[in-house]
């Protein structure tokens, strides 16, 4: 998995590889190990970081709540 921001309007494009998909389409989810899930939610916390440079003011200003759902395109 990668995810691919674009620096000019904060967007951003998640791309799978053909395993992810083919893992996706069979169980609808993916599994990750302890020891994966540290790596993933470091990896996620930098990212952040970074991304966070790149939205405009109303966007940083935000607010997330944990039960939303996300709508993705």
């Amino acid at each position: 998995m990668r995810i691919i921001q674009n620096k000019k309007t904060g967007a951003a494009r998640i791309e799978f590889t053909k395993q992810e998909i083919k893992i996706l389409n069979k169980k609808g989810f993916f599994y990750v190990s302890p020891k994966a899930m540290k790596h993933l939610t470091n990896t996620f916390a930098m990212m952040a970081a970074d991304f966070n440079e790149n939205f405009n003011k109303k966007e940083k200003g935000l607010m997330t709540h944990y039960e939303e759902e996300l709508k993705v395109k």
